[in-house]
């Protein structure tokens, strides 16, 4: 159960990233908006999985 849940922490940090690159690269706000909630909700995901 263990290696499964670090495994989804990895996964929801490195989507973050993503997100996070994608976001300066975007070329228009919109995007950028949504790019920026994209990796707080994952981080926020990896938080939870943290805290169970």
């Amino acid at each position: 159960l263990l290696f499964h849940v670090q495994s989804r922490i990895c996964a929801a940090l490195i989507a973050s990233a993503i997100f996070k690159k994608y976001l300066y690269f975007s070329p228009t706000v919109d995007m950028r908006d949504k790019f920026q909630i994209q990796a707080l909700e994952f981080e926020t995901y990896a938080g939870m999985l943290i805290d169970q």
